[in-house]
C-alpha cells in the first residue's frame, strides 16, 4: 500500500500545482475537472462568486492578464468570443494579432424572468422573442402560492382560472372548501 499519495505526501501542497500559468486546484468530482481531477482556480472562484457552476460558454478573463491573480476584483466572465476580442486588442497571449479581432457573437447578459439567472443573448434571439434562459423556463408556466400549505407550484397559463383560487393538489382545494363550508 502507498502512503505517499496526497495529504500523505510530503510534497502535499493542498491540492494546488500550476498548469501553463494557471493555478490548478484538486476538485475530482467538478464536471469541468481534468483527467487528473484537477480544475483551475479561477473559474471555482467565480463560481462561488456568482452562486452556480459555470456554464462551458462562460470564460473567466484575468483583468491586468496576471493568471496567478485570482482575486475576485481580477476577474470577469466573459463568452468564448469576447475573450478573444480583448486578446486580440492587446495582443497578449492570442493566436490572433494585435488589432485583429475575430468574427463575434454580439449579445449581452440578460436576467431570465422565471429563474433569475444571468443568461448569454444575442441580437437574434431577442428579436425571435426569446426572453428565458432555457426550454424549461420558456415554456408558459406560472408559479403560485397555494392559499391552504402556502406551498409553491407552477402551472400553465392555460389552466389557472382566473376567478377561482388555485390549489396545489386536490387535497389542499377539498381541505379549503371543507373550512369554508
Amino acid at each position: 500500500m502507498n502512503n505517499w499519495i496526497g495529504k500523505n505526501n510530503p510534497r502535499w501542497n493542498g491540492g494546488k500545482c500550476a498548469d501553463r500559468g494557471y493555478v490548478l486546484v484538486k476538485e475530482a468530482g467538478h464536471p469541468f475537472a481534468d483527467n487528473r481531477g484537477y480544475v483551475r482556480e479561477h473559474r471555482l472562484i467565480m463560481e462561488k462568486h456568482v452562486g452556480r457552476l459555470l456554464t462551458e460558454y462562460e470564460l473567466v478573463h484575468h483583468i491586468n492578464g496576471d493568471k496567478k491573480d485570482n482575486r475576485i476584483e481580477n476577474l470577469e466572465i466573459v463568452t468564448r468570443s469576447v475573450h478573444k476580442i480583448i486578446h486580440a486588442e492587446t495582443g497578449a497571449a492570442t493566436r490572433f494579432k494585435k488589432g485583429n479581432i475575430p468574427p463575434v457573437i454580439n449579445g449581452h447578459y440578460k436576467e431570465c424572468p422565471k429563474c433569475k439567472k444571468q443568461f448569454w443573448i444575442t441580437p437574434s434571439m431577442e428579436k425571435h422573442g426569446n426572453k428565458y434562459c432555457s426550454k424549461e423556463c420558456q415554456k408558459n408556466q406560472v408559479i403560485l402560492s397555494c392559499p391552504v400549505c402556502e406551498k409553491t407550484f407552477t402551472r400553465k397559463q392555460s389552466v389557472i382560472k382566473l376567478s377561482m383560487r388555485n390549489f396545489c393538489s386536490v387535497d389542499c382545494r377539498r381541505s379549503y372548501y371543507a373550512k369554508k363550508h
